[in-house]
């Protein structure tokens, strides 16, 4: 049996299986809830988070594969709670610390609805990702990098000369942006009425197009000089968006740049796991400082008190806050009987993406910036309409629940709308990664969509297609230029 023959088969075993745990977990879901079967699903969802990532490392999945990347975001941002909660952190998963000072804790049904869906959407999960690795099997994993068209060299030199002209503008906007969260704290952002904490218009669009210069740039697999001044520029600016207070925002694009490195051939070995785990753990600690001091404008930075915080009690504060988004699916499962027409809420990041332009605010359709009353009655954001529900005091004040590709697809379908999202969610995605892994296209659109995939554990899965409005335009605008230049020169050439 050869080694790809071999692989197939391995894949149809671990599918397979999966049908097994599907079926077995719908067993379990018809049962009553009570405290014991409620505290075996806990740590059966820790059990089945731990199979699912080491059954495609042991097909021999690349540990930095996006699946992988996707699954280590989903640990800390929905299972991190659950785990401390398994080693003995008291009330870790149940409690209802949030910033709504609300203590109480969920019921036993909301309990185990909870673990029910958070267990079904990573089965339907792993089995969308294990489909694609069995339909690519042999067909897209070994394609080798496409070699420089005279397109891709257009596109090198346009998206380099982009990078660089709006370099220091980009610069500018982060140092203002930065500047904006120290003088009136990390809230004051989601207060805002305007889109961004930059009202400059020419700083504002400079972030965009430096940011897609570069995208370009490295889309076409560069090599020398100018593409490591390029990647050190990129990770220094990620590093400086840590003090916009997006901590989040900025691990997951780390995870995508990850990415890029393991497609243009990075291979991991134990040098690079004992750097990169010793990187995790600055960025960890980084962040924990950001986070301790981002609500105050970064007044106590220069205080020493947290020099006497425990590397334990500091990891174990930092997961405890990157988990709250399981307390996000708690309250919709709570509300879900009063909200109608949920599926509007699903789609709504589209929707309203549609709807935040002056055109739309002209014809007094479009969406108020900010966090206000009047957001919450025209825009469909699950999130601002769960967080102004649970408490809308603490809303108008700037805070907020955030959202889960779990909740909205809660919201969408019910238990079934969980199975049907876990399932098409990575398909969709894990699908283009694997057939358009080696064009430039491609590589410049997953610099777009993988941060948004990343990220979907604590927000709106449907978060993915805006995000890829302005890079498809760019890429058609491109392509259209080459197309005209092309048929020019074979007008020129007959007209001779």
């Amino acid at each position: 049996m050869s080694s790809g023959n071999s692989k197939r088969y391995r894949i149809k075993i671990s599918l397979l299986f999966y049908l097994i745990l599907i079926f077995v977990q719908f067993v379990i879901w018809i049962q009553c809830p009570d405290e014991d079967i409620i505290s075996f699903l806990k740590y059966y969802a820790c059990a089945i988070y731990i199979v699912g990532i080491i059954i495609p490392l042991l097909l021999g999945i690349n540990i930095v594969h996006p699946y992988i990347l996707y699954l280590l975001a989903f640990g800390v941002f929905m299972m991190s709670r659950v785990f401390l909660d398994t080693f003995g952190v008291e009330n870790a998963f149940f409690d209802v610390a949030t910033w709504a000072n609300d203590w109480s804790f969920f019921s036993q049904p909301i309990q185990f609805e909870m673990l029910n869906a958070l267990i079904f959407f990573l089965l339907f999960a792993s089995l969308g990702a294990l489909s694609v690795f069995y339909l690519s099997s042999g067909l897209y994993e070994n394609r080798s990098i496409k070699e420089a068209t005279p397109i891709m060299l257009a596109v090198r030199r346009l998206g380099f000369a982009l990078f660089i002209a709006f370099t220091i503008p980009y610069l500018i906007y982060l140092y203002q942006a930065v500047k904006y969260v120290m003088e009136n704290g990390y809230l004051a952002v989601y207060l805002n009425e305007s889109a961004t904490s930059v009202t400059n218009p020419f700083l504002r669009i400079s972030d965009d197009f430096c940011i897609a210069g570069l995208f370009l740039y490295l889309s076409t697999f560069p090599s020398g000089k100018k593409y490591k001044f390029a990647i050190i520029f990129y990770i220094f600016t990620l590093l400086i968006m840590l003090g916009t207070g997006g901590r989040t925002a900025t691990f997951t694009q780390i995870f995508a740049f990850i990415v890029y490195l393991g497609l243009r051939g990075l291979r991991i070995d134990k040098r690079r796991i004992i750097y990169f785990s010793l990187t995790v753990c600055g960025l960890i600690y980084t962040a924990q400082i950001v986070n301790d001091f981002r609500d105050k404008g970064f007044e106590g930075l220069v205080s020493d008190s947290e020099s006497d915080i425990p590397i334990a009690q500091l990891v174990q504060t930092f997961f405890w806050q990157q988990g709250t988004s399981i307390q996000t699916i708690g309250r919709t499962i709570e509300h879900a009987d009063d909200v109608t027409n949920g599926w509007l809420y699903f789609y709504g990041p589209i929707t309203d993406n549609l709807r935040k332009n002056p055109v739309a605010e002209s014809l007094n359709f479009g969406i108020p910036q900010g966090q206000v009353a009047e957001t919450v009655k025209k825009s469909y954001s699950w999130s601002d309409k769960l967080s102004y529900i649970v408490a809308p005091k603490y809303y108008l004040l700037g805070h907020g629940m955030g959202s889960s590709a779990i909740a909205e697809s809660y919201i969408f379908g019910g238990m079934f709308g969980v199975m049907f999202v876990g399932y098409m969610l990575v398909f969709c995605v894990i699908f283009f990664v694997e057939k358009y892994k080696k064009t430039y296209t491609g590589v410049f659109l997953l610099f777009f969509m993988l941060p948004a995939f990343f990220i979907s554990p604590r927000s709106a899965p449907m978060n993915i297609v805006p995000v890829l409005f302005r890079p498809l335009f760019m890429l058609f605008f491109i392509q259209l230029l080459f197309y005209l230049k092309q048929r020019y020169i074979l007008f020129s050439m007959n007209k001779l």
